[in-house]
């Protein structure tokens, strides 16, 4: 149990199916809050029992608030724009590639960077692509994945960097930081869209994560999903990106978003300013970018 697990709905399955065959049913989501295990969870982690009670009220003000806070990220103007800019032009959607030639490719990194302990593992879950599981070496990759504005070079580069500042942590010692998750995303959201394979493309998708979080913040999911179809994206992509805006919520149908989908885009803006030392010190370890100035000497 962590705290992405808490919040992600048990009952996707069901309400897509319920969604996709209905122009007006808001999917109702439920979660594993009341077992035993939750429980335990809840209890062990006392920090943070203030947020998951104002999950639990469902007070979508609080949430953003808290939310906004937790992963350190808001919805500027300057950065609206900068997105909506982005997604004006819908760029060329790759291919899809076999899941055989993913697992082959990560396989690949693998070796090229000694880390032959580490593997990849297909699995039948629903809300992200891939979930890098660090204590037990492997990156799980959903037999949903969806890689439409995605290139496999790119995720493979986002998915590592998770592990490289992992094992660099570990190697020299390092502590991960409470508040690591917002420079790592935005860190390896850059390099995905700016040093992976058609960049252009994984940065329309991560601008349009970004855009669509202030749909959701004052509209349904189906108003989220229709804004995504209506600048290029599948039926199937829109569901599996702005499902995700709604984790933690109950029903779709009212305003609210858990902000963590703006974090990648809001920090990936971050990071692109650091200079290319700065950036090459961030994988010291899980480290946050105002760290960077405890370890000068890591090159």
């Amino acid at each position: 149990m962590n705290f992405i697990k808490y919040i992600t709905p048990v009952n996707l399955a069901n309400e897509k199916s319920k969604f996709f065959s209905s122009n007006i049913y808001n999917p109702q989501l439920e979660y594993n809050w009341n077992e035993p295990q939750s429980a335990k969870w809840v209890n062990t982690h006392p920090e943070l029992r203030e947020i998951i009670a104002i999950l639990h009220a469902q007070d979508k003000d609080q949430i953003r608030i808290v939310f906004s806070k937790l992963f350190d990220t808001q919805i500027t103007s300057e950065l609206l724009n900068l997105s909506r800019n982005i997604v004006s032009n819908k760029p060329y959607i790759i291919p899809s590639e076999p899941i055989t030639k993913v697992i082959k490719s990560f396989e690949q990194a693998f070796e090229f960077l000694g880390l032959e302990d580490y593997s990849i593992e297909i699995v039948d879950q629903y809300g992200f692509n891939f979930r890098p599981s660090a204590e037990d070496k492997k990156i799980l990759v959903s037999k949903y994945l969806n890689l439409d504005f995605f290139s496999i070079d790119g995720e493979v580069k986002h998915e590592l960097l998770h592990v490289i500042r992992h094992v660099n942590g570990k190697y020299n010692s390092i502590p991960k930081h409470p508040k690591y998750l917002p420079t790592e995303e935005g860190f390896a959201t850059y390099c995905q869209d700016y040093a992976g394979e058609n960049g252009r493309s994984s940065l329309f998708q991560h601008a349009a994560e970004y855009a669509m979080t202030e749909i959701a913040l004052n509209g349904s999911l189906r108003e989220v999903t229709d804004y995504l179809e209506s600048i290029g994206f599948s039926q199937e992509l829109a569901w599996q990106r702005a499902i995700r805006h709604k984790f933690g919520f109950i029903d779709t149908s009212k305003p609210g978003d858990i902000m963590k989908p703006s974090m990648y885009f809001y920090h990936e803006q971050q990071i692109k300013i650091l200079t290319i030392e700065e950036k090459y010190r961030l994988f010291v370890g899980k480290i946050t970018k105002e760290q960077l100035k405890e370890y000068p000497e890591y090159i």
